[in-house]
């Protein structure tokens, strides 16, 4: 059985971390966009600015990541 050194456990560890970070933005984005729909269907412009939004943040939280190895 080949053993992992601490690096490579804490950098899969953090990767887990990430994945499941980005899951939770999918849940909350989810829940945000559903709410603002179902409070005011006819606000377009509020919900795709919402949408908007969630995509920057997204490629913000990419691009600021740590390079995977």
């Amino acid at each position: 059985m080949k053993m992992l050194k601490p690096q490579t456990l804490r950098k899969a560890d953090s990767k887990s971390n990430l994945d499941r970070e980005d899951a939770w933005m999918q849940v909350i984005e989810f829940a945000v966009i559903f709410l603002a729909t179902w409070l005011n269907p006819s606000a377009g412009i509020s919900i795709f600015l919402l949408k908007l939004c969630f995509q920057i943040l997204k490629v913000l939280r990419h691009h600021h990541r740590p390079p995977k190895s």
